[in-house]
């Protein structure tokens, strides 16, 4: 292999890291830039978890929705790329 095919294979890994951690850095700064009052204190709270009934653990369609969406994701970059 080429040095440009290595030199992408190390680097797009530690751009997605950097893009990632600017991403949550961007989220805290504009987390301190909203003034205090309802809005600040509705986004700030942490949400409880409420654990899904036995029906919603065998249902199978939201799952089926995501691989959907990903094959239809892989079909449309395969066409486009011939």
């Amino acid at each position: 292999m080429d040095r440009v095919t290595w030199l992408g294979i190390l680097l797009r890994p530690l751009v997605a890291l950097a893009l990632f951690l600017a991403a949550a850095l961007l989220a805290r700064l504009v987390l301190r830039l909203i003034p205090a009052g309802r809005f600040k204190a509705y986004i700030s709270k942490p949400m409880p978890v409420i654990p899904r009934t036995e029906a919603e653990r065998k249902d199978w369609r939201p799952v089926l929705w995501i691989w959907g969406a990903i094959a239809l994701i892989f079909g449309i970059v395969y066409l486009l790329s011939r």
